[in-house]
């Protein structure tokens, strides 16, 4: 088995242009032998804001060619559960040439298809790292999307510095420019700054970006800060802000305070607190989302969890203003059957106090071990419903589902809160 590797990795990708975020669990088995690497993989995807879930099949495969001088790849993203224009089926090749170990040239083009959108995409470039903590890129590509093409360069620069052994800065600027033909992108310039500061027990985050379009405006702010205030006990608090002037005016502000905590292995507390704002020209939208997941272990075998959230919305349209108030509250049982198998039944409902409207959820899955504290699981809701809010709670839309889930990692809370 020396050759082959298990591995496993969560985010969160936010487009800054719609705002919607996707949260990205993937885990995929690695084999490399006589310079091929090969992979097989899965990704479950969350979108928020929109019921679109999907799981995807990932594989990939490459070689390295004249004492690895030379390497190429071809890699394949396929949904599983129907076409997405937000998971899009992906074919990606590319031939990468090293000339020594500060520059390298690459080619490459990318197949994109979703359920209404499809693109093409050629590139070819240069890839340079001069001196420690800098990179630059540039290149020249040709995308074909729905009935338009174009042709365009770009340019990327980033400089890292490491001042001591806690803090690191960083900047870097990107540039894109068309050549020819016309596209749904913009020419734009953007300029970066962002910064991580690490403490005994602290870490922070910020990130600044500023992007001139031709014609728009935007500012971009993240900040996050991680403390464990004992090995049972872990805060957080992020904020991002997002600012756009000229076409498509908007505001958008999302703050989350959370805390996980656990005791003897035996009982897990994860509780969010979330409040978002937008705005735009016509439409003022604000929300307070509190989620709370309370699991508990009677036995070695067992795990008996419940869950609550509370939402308030408020949103002004056309001066006119609108409220409500939801709520859902669910419980869930799990067994392990064996060491691999997990058999489990859940139930839960959402209230619209406004309107007294009720909606259940009902179903079983059953679960398979593909490493300690992940498994992917195949599993049935009888009835259901969808609130893109509570997502992180339950999936709790009818129907089959396809399904990753982790276990409370025992020893990281950072990496449990920033998946719940």
């Amino acid at each position: 088995w020396k050759n082959v590797a298990v591995k496993f990795s969560a985010y969160g990708d936010k487009a800054i242009k719609s705002g919607i975020t996707k949260n990205i669990v993937e885990t995929y088995i690695q084999y490399k032998k006589d310079g091929y690497l090969g992979a097989v993989g899965y990704r479950y995807g969350l979108l928020s804001g929109e019921n679109d879930n999907k799981s995807q099949l990932l594989t990939s495969i490459s070689k390295g060619f004249f004492h690895n001088k030379l390497r190429l790849a071809l890699s394949n993203e396929y949904s599983l559960n129907g076409k997405s224009d937000n998971f899009k089926n992906r074919t990606f090749t590319e031939a990468l040439y090293f000339v020594n170990q500060y520059i390298n040239i690459f080619v490459n083009h990318e197949i994109l298809e979703g359920k209404t959108q499809k693109s093409n995409l050629s590139r070819a470039g240069i890839k340079t790292r001069l001196w420690k903590g800098a990179s630059f890129e540039s290149g020249v590509s040709e995308k074909f999307q729905n009935d338009s093409s174009r042709l365009f360069g770009d340019f990327g620069a980033n400089q890292n510095w490491q001042v001591n052994k806690r803090l690191m800065l960083g900047a870097s600027m990107e540039k894109e420019k068309t050549i020819k033909g016309v596209g749904e992108s913009e020419d734009f310039t953007a300029y970066s700054l962002f910064s991580n500061y690490k403490r005994d027990r602290w870490v922070a985050s910020t990130k600044v970006e500023h992007r001139l379009g031709e014609k728009a405006k935007k500012i971009n702010f993240d900040f996050g800060i991680f403390t464990e205030v004992n090995e049972n006990l872990g805060l957080a608090f992020g904020t991002r802000v997002n600012s756009v002037r000229g076409e498509g005016e908007s505001d958008k502000k999302d703050m989350k305070l959370s805390f996980a905590y656990r005791h003897d292995d035996t009982v897990f507390v994860l509780n969010r607190l979330n409040y978002l704002h937008e705005r735009d020209k016509n439409i003022k939208l604000s929300k307070i989302i509190q989620s709370l997941l309370y699991v508990l272990k009677p036995s070695k075998n067992s795990t008996l969890s419940g869950h609550y959230g509370l939402k308030y919305t408020q949103d002004f349209i056309d001066k006119k203003s609108f409220s409500s108030l939801i709520d859902t509250v669910g419980i869930e049982y799990i067994y392990d059957l064996s060491r691999r198998i997990e058999l489990g039944i859940q139930g839960s409902l959402l209230h619209s106090y406004d309107s007294s409207n009720f909606d259940e959820s009902f179903g079983a899955y059953v679960g398979y071990n593909l490493f300690k504290n992940s498994y992917l699981g195949l599993g049935y809701n009888f009835s259901g419903f969808y609130d893109s809010d509570f997502s992180n709670l339950r999936r709790s839309e009818q129907g089959a589902y396809l399904q990753f889930r982790m276990k409370f990692d025992e020893e990281s809370l950072k990496d449990t809160l920033e998946m719940f």
